[in-house]
């Protein structure tokens, strides 16, 4: 039986581990590679760098979207981290990486948490957040990430839809055009589904934007592939 935390437990449980990590220290953000896994680690990202910390890494999964699998574990150890944080990938009662710190943050139902980890989830929550939701939630008190509303709204309108009774997509549909949203969520998902896989082009373009509007419109070239993925799918 996994213990439920509030809302609030969870953003104390956050600040607490991340109190206890070093600002220094290597920390990296292993993601899944959809839409909600790619914005929930762009956000954390984001409030890391905010928040002080010098050596942050994104990483997406592969296509095997087990964090656990022997490929993707070798990944996460080859970065030598000092802290992992697991988003969208579920949870599991085995351990990730020898020595290394481990928060998950995840919607999904749990199937354990690793010896020593801290596991936020939102799964007995109602409504229950999709993960870039619940990520933005709980990083809002540690940095000021309130211009990154737009990338929560991302992963949310494609993992819940835009009708989930959630205050951030409601704030977010008064601030930014409805089309641009849809339209910038429909390409951060072509990265995935494309032959040439290349989730990080979803990421770098959501990094290097301001808005959805100035994304959708962008000629970058992140933005390029993910059109050219769009097509293709």
């Amino acid at each position: 039986m996994i213990a439920a935390m509030t809302p609030d437990e969870a953003r104390a449980a956050l600040a607490s581990f991340l109190a206890a990590t070093p600002r220094e220290a290597r920390v990296l953000v292993f993601h899944d590679f959809d839409a909600d896994g790619v914005t929930a680690g762009v956000v954390l990202q984001r409030t890391l760098e905010r928040a002080g910390f010098t050596n942050v890494q994104r990483l997406p999964t592969m296509r095997e979207r087990d964090a656990w699998s022997e490929a993707n574990r070798a990944r996460m150890a080859d970065a030598r981290p000092h802290t992992i944080f697991l988003l969208d990938l579920g949870s599991r009662d085995e351990p990730l990486v020898d020595g290394a710190r481990c928060c998950i943050i995840d919607h999904h139902r749990p199937d354990g948490t690793p010896p020593g980890a801290l596991l936020l989830t939102a799964y007995r929550w109602d409504p229950i957040p999709n993960t870039s939701l619940l990520v933005y939630d709980l990083c809002a008190p540690l940095a000021d990430i309130e211009d990154l509303d737009w990338i929560a709204a991302i992963g949310a309108l494609s993992d819940v839809g835009e009708r989930a009774p959630f205050p951030l997509l409601a704030a977010v549909r008064k601030r930014y055009a409805m089309s641009d949203l849809k339209e910038a969520t429909a390409l951060v998902n072509a990265a995935r589904r494309a032959s040439d896989y290349e989730p990080e082009n979803a990421a770098r373009a959501l990094l290097a934007h301001a808005s959805p509007r100035e994304l959708v419109r962008s000629e970058s070239p992140e933005v390029a592939a993910l059109r050219a993925a769009r097509e293709e799918v």
